[in-house]
């Protein structure tokens, strides 16, 4: 469910709460509307202020489809946590993992549940919830 269609296309698995496969749709390079960038920061931010302690900040940077989530440990360090794809007005957002190991981003499925959900998702593989 990687890119493998040609012209900047991707094929994409729709995949509902529990993993279970929804679907198959091909997703173009759709930009992310500013009001949607502004409300998936705040939205975030608000999350790690009431869930995550630990962390001092989240921050979101934007290039054409994607979003790039970090979260900001107190002692100053950053750590990668995902990638979002948008999909469309519908708000369903494609996921990738980052892979410290690689630098890259895998695991690339479409996450029926909220953002806040899936950065509690990923969020856990990176950071202690002490």
């Amino acid at each position: 469910c990687q890119r493998g269609l040609g012209g900047g296309v991707a094929a994409v698995l729709w995949l509902g709460a529990c993993g279970v496969a929804l679907g198959r749709q091909d997703v173009g390079m759709t930009a992310i509307p500013e009001s949607t960038k502004i409300s998936l920061a705040q939205r975030l931010r608000e999350h790690v202020e009431k869930n995550w302690s630990q962390l001092a900040a989240v921050h979101v940077r934007y290039r054409g489809e994607f979003a790039y989530v970090t979260a900001e440990r107190a002692d100053g360090d950053q750590v990668p946590l995902m990638r979002l794809r948008y999909a469309g007005p519908d708000l369903r957002w494609g996921i990738a993992v980052h892979v410290a190991g690689t630098n890259t981003y895998a695991n690339q499925l479409f996450f029926s549940d909220s953002t806040e959900d899936a950065f509690d998702s990923v969020c856990g593989l990176h950071i202690s919830r002490s």
